[in-house]
């Protein structure tokens, strides 16, 4: 009997430490961020009933073993603090995490409810739990849960509130985003939305900050590939492919992300163009995507290489280094029916454009905290170079090529201080140096054609008062200084960066917030260059060394009603924008160049996520734009407008591990343009099918897009001056084809609770990448 009633105990014991649940965090002031002794902690059931109880130790910590039921309520409560209540009506995860004691509101209790979030002026804090984490096998996943934001199941690209322009930041400094897309969940501690963030950041619409662990120890490895074949233009299509790996232990993270994409795009366009009454041409045929024209071969190899190291408690040194290789071949041809001096001939015409880029950055980034103080600083190099041809070819003319060597230097010092004081202000300044030196020459007959030397000097700060939770206000101030030397001479330009921030939650499902902040941003070595090459029998293309800085000004208001919808309004005023101008010389060639013009652009949205039933979703985004473009110099006033309409339809069988989205995306923009018109639309069905393999580590992806409307003869653009015309329709190959594509990654990879700090290299932007 003995042995059978010892065995019996054993199995007791174990029925009640399986069935036992342990709930463990951290308790601090919310000010100084120092841990709180002695601080108590209760639970209590779905019935209000007490479970258990525990006090702080001297680091702050508490841990608890309940018995199996259901913890829906924790209060936390200390002397001379506000007791802090936080309620979920199913459950509260085990990872109560760092919760902050606010001083001095003896008499008050905080109460949150279901997530842990925090909101202060422009910034949603969100603290991740287990339960967050549960199902999630990246961070983009792990950001979908979140209200208001949106996750594209094929790209993995995040939406905000109805906001493409979504940045990824980790630990407060960028990296690439398909890097940070696919970082562990285990490893994020806290996730930090801003909405319309100042500084460093200024010009985007949100900026998602991940805050990681710093104890985290194991390895990470997400091999991913994402590829497409449109159908019906002659098997167009892309190819993705990444790996990124990280490797942390001790004090020390490591990481490498090698990356390659491959763009084979084919499109179709027609052109109808007249210079004066003596010579015009027109295609032959009809826009269709079966018969492309326009074929694009780009190809992109990657890699970022970097290693962290936690100096001491608080204090980050890291080291990054990134490569980038680019080939790109561009050719458009046309069938023309040509009339020369009223003979009508049949003629045909090409357009080429190959160009290869090496471009390497190296950046050492440091991260403190010394009390109060928050510090940031960084430097990077950044060495770019490209050579490029250019061919136009038309039936009974010389063939005209252009080949130029571009290089450009770029140097970037950059620091940020930001403390507390008097308990409810916060201070911020930062300080930025930049030195670019752009150089430009004919790789045919060596000959300089652009030098460019330029030193920009900012200081920024801002000034935050919060006297209560819910409401909070800032101030900042901007100074910009750019100095130009260039081969047409010297440019100097300062500008005021002025902003202000308002946060208001006069209620507990409503939130109310203006932002206006004001930016900075530089023409490139393109625009600057005055390189002249043809587009065309009677076109030359020159760039304009004369162009200015351009400011934009942003007022963006936003009225969330929490699990409901946001409404938004979004006033944007640009200052020496960048556009194209068209001038007819006296021999009566047309010379394509840029000049600086004003823009002012008004946008009026509403954005919703509504459960229909269980798991079912809706997603539904509602825009409208008007926009006027203006420079009086020019004689330049007109006018534009656009409207976007996205449905999403989310069906999600968790059992099965299997999900469905139906989407519908229809816009139409008809843009303000001088001297002409650009009218850009889609009309698209989307089908998306994903199921998860092996656990969850193996997700597979396929993406059918259906075009209702391929709006070849309504997507177009023309230019119209005195003596030239043009119009030109055309396709795109990713909205008005019928395409097909497929994702797939695979998780590997274990670790507990490392640290890892990404760092950003923020050079001047040239050639653009081609969108996959």
């Amino acid at each position: 009997m003995k042995p059978k009633f010892i065995l019996l105990i054993m199995v007791f014991l174990y029925s009640m430490t399986s069935s036992a649940q342990y709930y463990k965090g951290k308790v601090c002031d919310a000010e100084s961020k120092q841990p709180l002794m002695g601080a108590t902690v209760q639970l209590f059931n779905r019935k209000n009933h007490f479970v258990c109880g525990a006090v702080t130790d001297p680091d702050g910590l508490f841990s608890m073993q309940t018995p199996k039921d259901t913890v829906t309520k924790v209060t936390v409560s200390y002397v001379g603090y506000a007791r802090l209540m936080v309620h979920d009506e199913k459950r509260l995860s085990e990872e109560l995490g760092i919760i902050m004691l606010q001083p001095g509101q003896t008499l008050a209790d905080v109460e949150i409810k279901g997530q842990l979030k925090k909101q202060s002026i422009d910034t949603d804090q969100y603290l991740v739990t287990d339960s967050m984490r549960q199902g999630t096998q990246n961070a983009a996943q792990l950001l979908a849960k979140l209200p208001g934001v949106r996750r594209d199941w094929v790209t993995d690209e995040i939406q905000i509130n109805g906001e493409t322009d979504v940045v990824l930041v980790v630990n407060d400094v960028e990296k690439p985003q398909n890097y940070i897309r696919e970082i562990n969940p285990k490893r994020i501690a806290y996730i930090n939305v801003t909405y319309r963030p100042g500084g460093k950041y200024a010009g985007h619409a949100v900026l998602v900050n991940l805050k990681l662990k710093d104890d985290y120890v194991g390895w990470d490895f997400t091999p991913h590939t994402r590829d497409a074949l449109f159908i019906n233009n002659k098997n167009g299509g892309f190819l993705t492919f990444y790996a990124p790996f990280t490797y942390s232990l001790n004090k020390w993270n490591f990481y490498v992300s090698p990356n390659y994409k491959v763009n084979h795009r084919k499109n179709a366009s027609s052109i109808e163009t007249e210079y004066t009454d003596r010579y015009k041409k027109k295609s032959l045929g009809e826009v269709d995507l079966a018969h492309p024209n326009e074929v694009l071969y780009y190809y992109q190899p990657s890699i970022t290489v970097g290693a962290d190291y936690m100096v001491s408690k608080g204090h980050t040194l890291s080291l990054q280094m990134n490569g980038e290789w680019t080939k790109s071949k561009n050719k458009t041809n046309y069938d023309l029916e040509r009339t020369d001096s009223g003979l009508t001939s049949r003629a045909s015409q090409e357009s080429h454009d190959k160009y290869k880029t090496d471009d390497y950055t190296v950046g050492l980034f440091y991260s403190g905290q010394i009390k109060k103080l928050n510090i940031k600083s960084d430097i990077s190099y950044n060495n770019y170079s490209i050579n490029e041809d250019r061919l136009y070819r038309e039936t009974g003319t010389d063939d005209n090529e252009n080949l130029t060597h571009g290089k450009k230097h770029f140097i970037r010092y950059f620091f940020n201080l930001t403390f507390p004081f008097a308990k409810k202000w916060n201070f911020y300044i930062d300080y930025s140096l930049i030195w670019r030196k752009y150089i430009n020459t004919n790789r045919a007959t060596n000959e300089n054609i652009y030098t460019s030397i330029n030193n920009r000097n900012r200081v920024g700060s801002m000034l935050s008062y919060q006297p209560v939770d819910n409401f909070s206000i800032r101030v900042g101030m901007g100074w910009n200084n750019v100095i130009d030397r260039n081969s047409a001479g010297r440019v100097s330009h300062t500008t005021w960066e002025p902003g202000g921030w308002l946060f208001w939650k006069p209620f507990e499902k409503l939130t109310c917030r203006v932002n206006y902040t004001c930016d900075t941003s530089y023409p490139s070595l393109d625009q600057l260059s005055s390189n002249q090459y043809r587009v065309d029998r009677w076109m030359l293309h020159q760039g304009n060394p004369f162009l200015k800085q351009t400011v934009q000004h942003h007022i963006y208001s936003t009225l969330t009603f929490d699990k409901w919808f946001t409404v938004y309004q979004r006033t944007l005023v640009t200052k020496d924008g960048i556009y194209s101008i068209y001038n007819k010389g006296n021999d009566g060639m047309i010379t394509e160049s840029n000049f600086n013009a004003n823009e002012s652009q008004f946008i009026y949205g509403i954005t919703g996520q509504y459960q229909l039933m269980k798991g079912l979703m809706l997603n539904e985004d509602v825009s409208f734009f008007t926009e006027k473009l203006k420079n009086d110099a020019y004689g330049c006033n007109v006018e534009g407008h656009g409207v976007m309409v996205r449905s999403e339809l989310n069906y999600m069988l968790q059992r099965q591990k299997l999900n469905f989205r139906v989407s519908h995306i229809y816009i139409y923009n008809k843009e303000a343009i001088f001297q002409g018109d650009n009218v850009w639309g889609m009309n698209t069905m989307m089908f998306t099918a994903v199921r998860a393999f092996l656990k969850g580590k193996l997700p597979v992806a396929i993406n059918l897009a259906v075009p209702i409307d391929n709006m070849n003869n309504k997507r177009y653009n023309s230019t119209s001056i005195d003596g030239y015309s043009t119009k030109r329709y055309y396709t795109d190959q990713n909205n008005s084809g019928l395409g097909i594509m497929f994702v797939a990654k695979y998780n590997l990879g274990g670790g507990k609770s490392t640290r890892k700090s990404d760092n950003s290299f923020n050079n001047d932007s040239e050639k653009q990448t081609v969108n996959f």
